[in-house]
């Protein structure tokens, strides 16, 4: 399956709101800390991961291959999903 960018940032908000059940996630800006505003915290983003990968065809997230860049925000975190699918 091919994922658009807008695809992945859906998936990726839907995954937040099972992860954090912050259903308000579907509103806020693409830029948002996932840190400070979103609440991830390290246990949490490993669940948000695994997430991730169920709900992503092709996705296995090496955590090791992961940059805290990457973990920033919605946009980041999408963008390193789409490089790794191949969007």
């Amino acid at each position: 399956m091919t994922y658009t960018l807008e695809d992945i940032i859906q998936i990726v908000k839907k995954a937040l709101i099972e992860i954090t059940k912050n259903p308000s996630i579907l509103e806020m800006d693409n830029d948002v800390s996932l840190t400070d505003t979103v609440g991830l915290d390290s246990m949490s983003t490993l669940s948000f991961f695994m997430v991730l990968e169920e709900k992503i065809e092709g996705l296995h997230v090496e955590f090791e291959s992961l940059e805290l860049d990457d973990l920033k925000s919605i946009h980041t975190v999408s963008s390193f999903v789409e490089g790794q699918v191949g969007g």
